[in-house]
C-alpha cells in the first residue's frame, strides 16, 4: 500500500464476484496493513461489508463457553450506493456502516481526500446527484 497515494494494488481472480472472492481480497488487504485502524469505502454490494467485518475480528475469551468474536475497534466502513435509470446515476446514498459519520469525516479530512460531494452525509441519508 502506498501511504502517500493510498493506492493498493493487488487482486484475486474468479469467474464470479461472490463472497469467496471478496473475502480472499479482504484477507490480502489486511495482510498489507501496518495498523488495523483503517477506513474502507465500498460500493453497494453487501458482501464487501460482511467480508470486512468477518476478516477484521478476533476472539476474546470469556470465563466459559465459546469466545466472543469482536470486530477491530479501528475499522471504519463507508458505503456508497448508486441507483441508476438506464445508464444514468439518478441517486447516490452514502452511509456510515461501521463507525460514526464524524470519525469517517475526520479520517477523510486528515488525509486530505474525499471532496464534499463524496463524504457520507449521515447514516442512510440520500442526496440526489447528477454525477457519480
Amino acid at each position: 500500500m502506498a501511504a502517500d497515494s493510498r493506492l493498493w494494488l493487488g487482486g484475486v481472480i474468479s469467474r464470479r464476484r461472490d463472497g469467496a472472492l471478496i473475502t480472499a481480497l479482504v484477507v490480502k488487504v489486511k495482510a498489507c496493513l501496518t495498523s488495523l485502524a483503517v477506513l474502507v469505502c465500498v460500493d453497494g454490494l453487501a458482501s464487501y461489508v460482511t467480508a470486512f467485518v468477518r476478516v477484521f475480528r478476533h476472539r476474546v475469551p470469556g470465563p466459559r463457553g465459546r469466545p466472543r468474536l469482536v470486530t477491530e475497534p479501528g475499522l471504519l466502513i463507508g458505503q456508497v450506493i448508486k441507483r441508476c435509470r438506464g445508464r444514468r446515476v439518478v441517486e447516490v446514498t452514502r452511509r456510515a456502516v461501521r463507525g460514526t459519520l464524524e470519525a469517517i469525516t475526520g479520517v477523510l479530512s486528515r488525509t486530505r481526500t474525499g471532496r464534499e460531494s463524496t463524504r457520507p452525509t449521515s447514516r442512510g441519508s440520500t442526496r440526489p446527484s447528477g454525477r457519480a
